[in-house]
């Protein structure tokens, strides 16, 4: 009975740890031919498709890949009209509108025409032109179930319009107070929606937030700046990826996104705000980004990838980002690091590396699956003309696969818990000198502790205020200098 119980608790013990450490590769069928700047999105049946994009040599497609976990290939559907840098909505019947995009090869041009995916029929449907010819803009379903388009690359963005499913119509509105193009476009409870970011339609950042009124069919500016009296943050849904669907943003009534600053000297700063749509409350939720990297020790600094292309796990409650290793570029193609964020302690994972994967780049397609794994579907090597079909799945270390690559090995690390006194006393030996990651866990997965410790050659003996750590098992992990510890211990 005690030796099943200690294997377990041994069990217990690898899932509690793998729940925090990382992602697993695991191979998928590639693309039938390389995209990028696709439209994305996850179906009720937990199958996802790509939409359109462009080919290698920038060549615009008018086809769709749709697959599900399992299968052994893409399935390829002809759509109505080319897609590429066109604008998605998911309407209230699940079915996905697809309106404008490129007219020409090379990005030149827009086009006025839209059409309706349903997925329960696996088919496209012509639908109702726009007034004006739209590339790079942005939509979003509104509280009345009609949807809201707005803005323009390379042409007149003075005006949005509204879609009318029931009707089959596009009506325009009044004036916008800025045009954009590549904003993010909110809908609000009231029927309204909130206009923020993006870039001029020929260019050039804009910070501004304006509001739209659905009963005055007007806009109204709100400010000048993404946060009250600081400027210079700049936001967007195009690079990496134009694949935004509000919904897919929003958790406990809530919008997540992404920011970066230019601070000159000391770099880019990189964070992700939420905003509350009805009070337009806007908070920082991560900041201090640009501080992590993947190897300190071999000085491999991560150039984060932060923009529209980041995924919320919903049940677990964090945000998944990818990050550029500018260190591990070849023949120049970037290679890719996932971090994943926990909302609820606020903790930031370390990445995992997808070396073998460095030609992927996040302007492809992507989203969570229902079993809480990544797909990153298409992309490109270095620029518009290769794009690449890769697929790959990042799979959240708490699979059972992956809980069978972790292995328990305390390699000299000993803990004993002074529970009167409040304090760990923590014994390593043969360790090389430098700075080592403490974190250690609890029985939820959840990481409770998190700090940098200076190791010296020899043996070690750290004490470590407890008074924050509950009873109960715990599980210890302590990094750095290519050697990682694990152990448990009962408090």
């Amino acid at each position: 009975m005690k030796k099943n119980l200690l294997a377990l608790f041994l069990l217990l013990c690898v899932s509690v740890f793998a729940q925090n450490s990382g992602f697993v590769k695991e191979m998928v069928p590639d693309l039938s031919i390389g995209r990028l700047d696709v439209k994305g999105a996850l179906l009720p049946d937990s199958s996802f498709i790509v939409f359109g994009g462009h080919t290698p040599g920038f060549i615009i497609s008018n086809t769709a890949e749709r697959w599900k976990e399992g299968q052994a290939a893409w399935a390829v559907k002809t759509m109505t009209d080319f897609r590429d840098c066109s604008a998605i909505v998911r309407l209230d019947d699940n079915r996905i509108m697809l309106a404008g995009g490129m007219s020409s090869n090379l990005g030149v041009g827009q086009l006025v025409s839209t059409e309706l995916f349903d997925a329960t029929t696996n088919t496209f449907t012509s639908k109702a032109n726009m007034n004006i010819a739209r590339t790079l803009f942005r939509g979003a379903l509104l509280a009345n179930g009609k949807a809201l388009f707005v803005g323009n690359w390379y042409n007149d963005a003075s005006l949005a319009e509204v879609y009318n499913p029931q009707t089959n119509e596009f009506s325009l509105t009044n004036p916008v107070v800025t045009q954009r193009s590549c904003s993010y476009v909110i809908p609000r409870s009231n029927n309204g929606a909130i206009i923020m970011g993006g870039f001029t339609p020929y260019g050039g950042n804009i910070e501004s937030i304006e509001l739209y009124d659905y009963a005055s069919n007007s806009f109204s500016a709100f400010r000048n700046t993404l946060f009250e009296n600081e400027s210079g943050w700049i936001y967007n849904t195009y690079a990496p990826s134009g694949t935004f669907m509000p919904e897919d943003h929003t958790l406990d009534g809530k919008f997540y996104m992404s920011a970066y600053k230019d601070n000159g000297n000391q770099g880019t700063q990189y964070m992700v705000f939420s905003i509350d749509p009805d009070s337009i409350l806007i908070r920082p939720i991560i900041t201090n980004t640009r501080l992590l990297t993947y190897n300190v020790n071999a000085n491999d600094s991560i150039n984060f990838a932060l923009s529209s292309n980041f995924f919320m796990d919903k049940k677990l409650k964090k945000i998944y980002f990818w990050g550029n290793n500018v260190n591990k570029n070849s023949n120049g193609n970037f290679g890719m690091a996932l971090y994943s964020y926990d909302i609820k302690t606020k903790e930031i994972i370390e990445p995992t590396a997808f070396e073998n994967f460095s030609y992927f780049a996040a302007s492809g397609g992507g989203c969570i699956l229902p079993n809480g794994k990544l797909l990153a579907a298409g992309g490109n090597y270095t620029s518009n003309f290769d794009a690449h079909p890769h697929c790959f799945i990042a799979n959240p270390t708490n699979s059972i696969n992956a809980i069978q690559e972790v292995k328990i090995n305390d390699n000299g690390l000993n803990i004993f818990s002074n529970t009167r006194q409040n304090v760990l006393n923590i014994s390593y030996s043969g360790t090389t000198s430098g700075i080592y990651t403490l974190k250690i866990y609890n029985t939820d997965g959840r990481c409770v502790r998190n700090q940098k410790i200076n190791l010296y050659e020899g043996i070690n003996n750290i004490s470590i205020d407890a008074s924050n750590l509950a009873r109960g098992i715990f599980l210890v992990q302590l990094s750095g200098q290519n050697t990682t510890a694990t152990k448990k211990f009962i408090r």
